[in-house]
């Protein structure tokens, strides 16, 4: 199975926590505040230096899952939206983030966050045979207001990665992706919102690779 990967990216719509990044350093790491020399902008003291992807994903203290796509079926590679929902909640849960399940706990979540799961099958050149290509993406979408109408709220993606991949079995190949692709969420997940307290040092509410 050959993979094609873009890795995490962090999509700042509507002008999302722009407000708490004043300057940005050559990497991609958000800056608190600038050189009073006028030189190089030098990370807070009291807020430290975290990559910009990761900055939309602060203080989300629950999400849902949703998964979108269709896959072919067939006796030999058949998976489920359910299936894939469950692997992405599993690989969130060990981590330490709380899954939304029910309509209530969704719409009293703030900012009613939900990771989206969306696959694309490409099917072969006949029914018998399995499908040759397929794409996963993982997004993060939110409710957010805009910059210019602070009064209008919209959802928006804030954070998201993605996937091509070609070759190998459907089933597995499928199901082992979402879970990387889960764990690049998660990994930005927990650089933004460090366990803390009891499972400071529970070695699975830590990064995954």
């Amino acid at each position: 199975m050959q993979r094609s990967r873009t890795p995490g990216t962090s999509l700042l719509i509507c002008g999302l926590l722009l407000t708490a990044v004043t300057s940005l350093g050559r990497d991609g790491t958000a800056w608190a505040d600038a050189s009073p020399e006028g030189g190089a902008p030098k990370p807070s003291a009291s807020v430290p230096a975290v990559p910009l992807r990761v900055l939309p994903l602060r203080g989300i203290a629950a999400l849902s899952i949703a998964v979108e796509g269709t896959v072919p079926k067939s006796p030999q590679d058949s998976v489920t939206a359910d299936q894939i929902w469950k692997d992405a909640a599993l690989r969130l849960r060990i981590g330490g983030v709380r899954v939304l399940e029910t309509p209530e706990e969704r719409a009293a979540s703030p900012g009613t966050p939900v990771l989206t799961v969306a696959v694309n099958v490409i099917p072969g050149s006949s029914e018998e045979q399995s499908p040759l290509v397929y794409s996963v993406m993982v997004e993060l979408r939110q409710r957010c207001t805009l910059a210019h109408a602070p009064d209008l709220a919209t959802m928006a993606t804030t954070w998201r990665t993605s996937a091509l991949y070609r070759g190998g079995n459907l089933r597995e190949g499928l199901r082992n992706a979402v879970r990387d692709l889960a764990d690049d969420f998660l990994n930005d997940f927990l650089a933004a919102n460090p366990p803390t307290g009891p499972n400071a040092g529970n070695p699975a509410a830590t990064l995954l690779r």
